[in-house]
C-alpha cells in the first residue's frame, strides 16, 4: 500500500466510528507531502507548510460518560509510511522537537498501527 492508501483507509475507519467516539472528527491531515505542481508547491510554502511535519494529528481531549482521557501527552503525531519507508532528516528532527515539547510521536507502517496508535493513545476501542 502507498502512504495515500494507508491514510485513506485510517479515516474511513475513524468514520465509522464517529457515531461512538464524536471527538474522532477532529482527527486531522497534515498536507505537508507529495509531488504538486510548482505553483502549488510555491502557494504552499507561503501559506506556512514545512518539511518534516508529521502528517496527522491525534488532540488528546477525547470525554465520553464515565470516561475522561487522562494523559502526559499534549497530543500525538503520527507519521504514515509505506512498509519500508525511512523517515527524512526533517522529519526525525521535528520529531525530536515535538517530543521535547510534550507531545507523543510515532511512526506508522500500516492502517491497523495507524488504528492501534490511535486506541492506545485514547484508550478507546475502534470498531474495524
Amino acid at each position: 500500500m502507498t502512504e495515500h492508501q494507508i491514510q485513506s483507509e485510517y479515516f474511513k475507519i475513524l468514520a465509522w466510528n464517529e457515531s461512538k467516539y464524536p471527538d474522532l472528527k477532529y482527527i486531522f491531515a497534515i498536507p505537508n507531502g507529495g509531488k504538486r505542481h510548482i505553483g502549488v508547491g510555491v502557494k504552499m510554502k507561503r501559506e506556512g507548510v514545512k518539511r518534516g511535519v508529521p502528517d496527522i494529528f491525534v488532540p488528546g481531549m477525547l470525554e465520553e460518560e464515565n470516561f475522561v482521557n487522562i494523559t502526559i501527552y499534549l497530543g500525538l503525531f503520527l507519521e504514515t509510511k509505506k512498509p519500508k519507508g525511512r523517515q527524512s532528516k526533517e522529519q526525525i528532527e521535528y520529531a525530536k522537537h515535538l517530543q521535547s515539547k510534550g507531545y507523543k510521536y510515532k511512526v506508522c507502517y500500516s492502517v491497523n498501527e495507524l488504528l492501534d496508535e490511535t486506541e492506545n493513545y485514547l484508550q478507546i476501542k475502534l470498531s474495524r
